[in-house]
């Protein structure tokens, strides 16, 4: 293999790898986009559900919410104060 062809397989290699690295951004923004887009509504649901009367529904998505801002879904003892604190801004 000459140098010429070395080259130009270097070349098609790194223009692959950035073709990738750029896909796999726009596929990361996409996702983050579409959970940003997710929580949103979430939040609206439960911000609605404050103006509403059950205050049960409002907790089970308030839980939902809270859960939506971790990694692991799961809700800690902050975000149920929290939700109690919201509860009682309730008409």
């Amino acid at each position: 293999m000459d140098n010429n062809t070395k080259v130009w397989l270097i070349a098609i290699f790194v223009i692959f790898i950035l073709l990738l690295m750029r896909w796999r951004w726009k596929y990361d923004t996409a996702k983050e986009n579409e959970k940003k887009e997710r929580q949103r509504k979430i939040k609206s649901n439960y911000e609605s559900s404050l103006k509403e009367i059950d205050k049960a529904e409002a907790v089970r998505l308030g839980r939902v919410y809270y859960g939506s801002l971790r990694e692991d879904g799961r809700v800690i003892t902050y975000d149920g104060q929290a939700i109690s604190n919201n509860l009682n801004t309730m008409k």
